[in-house]
């Protein structure tokens, strides 16, 4: 269990008229108490002093494969593997950190994105399961 406490927040309608507490369980909020109330020791404590929070926002028209350099889009097609993919998670990275927890991809090679986004997913799955993923030869 993780506790954040903040200045105010915003859920998507309202904002707090005064400081809370975000109380998240695994990747789920488990609830959202008004003011900065004690918290069990076995919880753990971020405080983000005056900050605000609110959800992920979204971004519904991004091009993960460029890099925001001049004519982007045609430089795509020359890029190895591990070019593009280096500009992806650099992308990705770069949403992050502008608060974009979601992003509606419109411009892809051969839908590297697409097969990225599956191999994690297939990944958390077999994290969840305890599945290694790994031979057992």
């Amino acid at each position: 269990m993780r506790a954040i406490r903040c200045a105010s927040l915003f859920d998507g309608e309202w904002f707090t008229t005064g400081p809370a507490t975000v109380f998240i369980d695994g990747e789920v909020i488990a609830g959202i108490e008004p003011g900065h109330p004690a918290v069990d020791s076995s919880v753990e404590l971020v405080d983000l002093g005056d900050a605000t929070v609110l959800p992920g926002l979204i971004d519904t028209h991004v091009h993960l494969v460029t890099d925001s350099v001049p004519r982007a889009l045609d430089l795509v097609d020359g890029y190895s593997d591990g070019e593009i993919d280096a500009v992806i998670t650099r992308s990705l990275a770069a949403q992050l950190a502008g608060g974009v927890t979601t992003v509606r991809d419109l411009g892809d090679r051969r839908f590297v994105v697409v097969d990225r986004r599956d191999d994690q997913r297939a990944r958390r799955t077999r994290s969840a399961n305890g599945s290694t993923g790994g031979s057992t030869s």
